[in-house]
């Protein structure tokens, strides 16, 4: 089982940042890895524990992934659990999360996503020539965007006429 914690700092609030994490069926508003973003079938009242979403990765081929929220703490963060797609691994588990900075202004977004690759010895070999690596430089692209997106927000509102 592989684990990786990837953070972004950024000058948004943590309720902001909440609020985009929290638009579950949207990531795709901030992760540049997707082409889009949906709720399954049957997820569309409130969102928390159970609510599915598929992801549609960039790409060649039609890749994407389900998942489904297994914890759920608003304004904090939420964990999925990748139950089908395309990616080469077992089984994995994600948290994105959010909280304030601690003696300034701004928040801090973290994401881990622990993985066991497919093919026991020899996806565990390929997980530490190859996957980790890729994985790794693709996912580091979701915090930042999401502080992006964040800021962009905060920007927008700040720059309204009053």
């Amino acid at each position: 089982m592989t684990t990786l914690r990837l953070t972004a700092k950024t000058s948004a609030s943590r309720q902001t940042v909440w609020s985009l994490l929290a638009d579950f069926a949207n990531i795709n508003s901030f992760n540049p890895n997707l082409t889009g973003s949906y709720l399954l079938e049957g997820n569309w009242g409130e969102i928390g524990v159970g609510t599915k979403r598929q992801c549609d990765i960039a790409g060649p081929g039609k890749n994407f992934i389900q998942e489904e929220i297994i914890e759920w703490v608003p304004g904090s963060h939420y964990v999925i659990d990748v139950f089908n797609g395309t990616l080469p691994v077992a089984q994995s588990k994600t948290t994105f999360g959010v909280f304030d900075l601690a003696q300034t202004t701004g928040s801090e977004i973290y994401m881990e996503f622990t993985y066991t690759p497919k093919l026991g010895t020899f996806g565990a070999l390929l997980d530490t020539l190859i996957l980790r690596h890729v994985f790794r430089l693709m996912l580091s692209r979701v915090p930042k965007g999401l502080a992006r997106k964040a800021e962009q927000i905060e920007g927008e509102a700040s720059a309204m006429p009053i």
